[in-house]
């Protein structure tokens, strides 16, 4: 288990999630690398972790969801 802080929703995750809510609320099945970047952007600024896209399909999806989450939490706080 990790000791590193959970930021959560900081202004930089505000930011970025209003920089690129298009990506959030649109369905995909597949996501391009520079979209995947932006997303892992989002989550990295929420968990204070980092992590890259690997080629790994099921990890990105795990990411994406989370960000989707994220996501939904933000709306809340509108």
């Amino acid at each position: 288990m990790s000791n590193r802080p959970q930021p959560g929703l900081t202004a930089e995750v505000f930011a970025l999630i209003q920089e690129h809510e298009e990506l959030l609320i649109r369905p995909r099945q597949v996501w391009p690398m520079e979209q995947l970047l932006k997303i892992y952007a989002i989550y990295n600024a929420y968990t204070g972790e980092v992590h890259k896209p690997n080629g790994c399909g099921a990890c990105a999806t795990t990411k994406v969801q989370k960000v989707k989450q994220i996501y939904e939490e933000y709306k809340k706080t509108l």
